[in-house]
């Protein structure tokens, strides 16, 4: 069949075009809305969070209600700090001293937005209590959405698609990849494709049986150009870098057989399609073998299945079968060549599976965290427990030596706070016993943790180096690999930390509690 910008296509074959256009996500044909409703939030709930949100009255495009330089110097001038009420004292075994801090208490964090408060105070007709929630997505609001239709003109001139493990039986053609010319700058455009097989066999045994050195020779695959359901051109691939398959089987009745072995690659050169009439392709295979299968295999398995199978995702796998032949070591990726005139034009492939995996629909809309800039640690480091929306979390809270006094600043928890280290000791005091640290530093070899309490020192009635236990990963935490695994010294009142050279270049060392666990503490600490 020859295919010219003249050439009448019939309702079906425009429809069938279409078909296969719209199953190439390109450019998305469709909008889809993701639901929120999973079960964890209500509608009550949803409007709520927009309530809220618009109640703010927010305006980022104006100077309204900015303070001026003469509002913001008196701030300064005629704010006086509060003044230290609690003292402690904290024994530093390394230097063999007693230490004397001066602090105010930490203070507990609760989003005070999220506290209900009655309608009428927003001027909000209804007797209801409005409150903010940044735990609920924040739902049809400032909507924004992108259509196919006004998607930006592609950057490639031909696109290729196709899904992951194809089967092509030696009984038929079967689709192994679709070609859409969509922008090249002549009528006809050459295409050079290597694609990766493996064979494959299924049955089940009628009886039992077995099978030894099963000669399978692959012979020969012919492939068709299709558009729609006429032929465009026909030929036949390079044969595989494998292509003798032996195996070994042992059968009982009703035993499933199985078998996958990776081939290699085959290529097909100069393809030639027409592209000035913004046509889709099918590239169709069959495989052919010789002498396979003999007649002790179809008389003893029923549902006899083999041939090639493209874009394999295994190696190898077998199931009451034995391969002979190695796998190649050839590459196993797909290799798509375009020219035009004899000048490579710019090609993309893709696997539908890719696809699906990574263009789901929009979620709801949670608004971002505000970043906050890192704080250099101190030498001395007073650590406190706040609560932070009702949970127990770790409050690093830096020193200031005057006059042989550290003066530890004013609490002020932020869950985004991290904080900068370096070379040198840092002296944590004011561990709480209910909540004793360690850190996790198993992947941070130039790292310790020390003891600094004097275990003769009272501190209640106990020494003050908590007993070691072992911390297993949980699924929850992420971040860390399993040689986090490890004992850990789990110490509380004064404690340690020397850092003796670069521990990480990705993520910071963490703090952790052997009970609650990171009490916002992963990764706090990094290395500059």
């Amino acid at each position: 069949m020859s295919l010219h910008t003249t050439t009448t296509l019939s309702v079906e074959d425009i429809c069938t075009q279409r078909k296969k256009k719209q199953q190439l996500f390109l450019p998305k044909n469709r909008f889809e809305k993701i639901s929120p409703y999973d079960g964890t939030y209500t509608q009550f709930d949803f409007d709520m969070r927009r309530k809220a949100e618009t109640l703010k009255y927010e305006r980022t495009d104006t100077k309204m209600g900015k303070k001026t330089q003469r509002s913001l110097w008196s701030n300064v001038v005629q704010t006086r700090a509060a003044q230290p009420k609690n003292r402690k004292v904290a024994y530093n075994k390394r230097d063999n001293r007693y230490d004397t801090y001066v602090y105010n208490n930490a203070v507990d964090v609760c989003d005070a937005s999220a506290a209900p408060a009655p309608s009428s105070n927003s001027d909000v007709p209804g007797d209801i209590n409005l409150y903010l929630d940044h735990n609920v997505p924040l739902y049809n609001y400032k909507i924004s959405r992108d259509y196919g239709i006004l998607f930006p003109s592609p950057v490639f001139n031909v696109y290729a698609q196709t899904t992951k493990d194809t089967s092509m039986s030696y009984t038929s053609y079967t689709n192994a990849m679709t070609i859409y010319p969509l922008d090249t700058p002549t009528s006809t455009t050459q295409i050079n494709l290597s694609i990766p097989v493996s064979f494959y066999i299924t049955g089940t045994a009628n009886k039992p049986s077995i099978f030894t050195g099963i000669d399978v020779s692959l012979t020969s695959i012919s492939y068709r150009i299709m558009f729609n359901d006429s032929i465009v051109s026909t030929g036949t691939t390079t044969l595989p870098d494998v292509h003798d398959i032996v195996f070994d089987s042992t059968l009982n009745t009703n035993d499933q057989i199985h078998g996958d072995l990776y081939l290699g690659t085959i290529d097909i050169f100069d393809l030639t399609v027409n592209s000035t009439a913004d046509y889709v392709f099918d590239v169709v295979y069959q495989p052919m073998f010789t002498n396979f299968p003999p007649i002790t295999v179809t008389e003893n398995i029923d549902s006899l299945d083999y041939g090639i199978k493209a874009h394999p995702t295994e190696t190898t796998t077998v199931t009451n079968l034995t391969f002979n032949t190695s796998a190649s070591t050839d590459s196993s990726s797909v290799i798509i060549e375009s020219y035009s005139q004899g000048e490579e034009i710019v090609s993309i492939f893709r696997y539908r599976e890719d696809i699906l995996a990574t263009t789901t629909p929009t979620a709801p809309i949670v608004p971002p965290t505000a970043p906050v800039a890192p704080r250099i640690l101190s030498e001395h480091v007073f650590v406190s427990v706040v609560k932070y929306n009702n949970l127990p979390r770790y409050e690093l809270r830096n020193t200031t030596l005057r006059n042989g006094i550290y003066y530890v600043d004013d609490s002020s928890y932020n869950p985004a706070l991290t904080y900068i280290v370096n070379d040198g000791s840092y002296y944590f005091v004011n561990i709480p016993t209910a909540y004793p640290m360690t850190i996790l530093n198993a992947w941070a070899p130039l790292t310790l943790w020390r003891n600094n309490n004097d275990v003769g020192y009272d501190y209640g009635g106990t020494y003050s180096e908590y007993v070691t236990t072992t911390y297993q990963e949980t699924e929850e935490i992420t971040t860390l690999d399993p040689s986090q695994n490890g004992t850990y010294n789990f110490i509380y009142e004064s404690a340690i930390l020397d850092i003796c050279g670069n521990y990480s270049d990705v993520s910071g060392i963490s703090l952790y509690n052997n009970v609650i666990g990171f009490m916002g503490g992963e990764h706090v600490l990094y290395y500059s």
